[in-house]
């Protein structure tokens, strides 16, 4: 875990009294395990941003919360992972075509 990873979970040691280390990255991972598994069933995507946004200072306005910076990577991430599921149509007959 790098420095500025562990500096961001532990402050989120304040926000979750009793909980340890462990337990806060276990959630983490089991929040994000259980929106894959329920984006699989309805047949859409789930970005892992918790990976994909990079845990740098400027992504966030507190410990927990994306920045505006932060949100922009977070909306990316699922605009590319909307447009990979989409699949191109067939161009269909042009207007006034005869």
């Amino acid at each position: 875990m790098t420095a500025s990873t562990q500096q961001a979970v532990y402050g989120r040691l304040h926000f979750a009294k009793g909980l340890t280390l462990k337990g806060i990255f276990d959630g983490f991972q089991r929040y994000n395990e259980i929106l894959n598994e329920i984006a699989k069933v309805e047949g859409t995507v789930w970005p892992d941003n918790s990976n994909q946004v990079g845990h740098l200072y400027e992504n966030f306005v507190d410990r927990l919360h994306f920045s505006r910076l932060g949100s922009e990577a977070m909306a990316m991430n699922f605009l590319l992972a909307v447009l990979g599921k989409i699949e191109p149509q067939p161009a269909g007959p042009q207007q006034g075509a005869q």
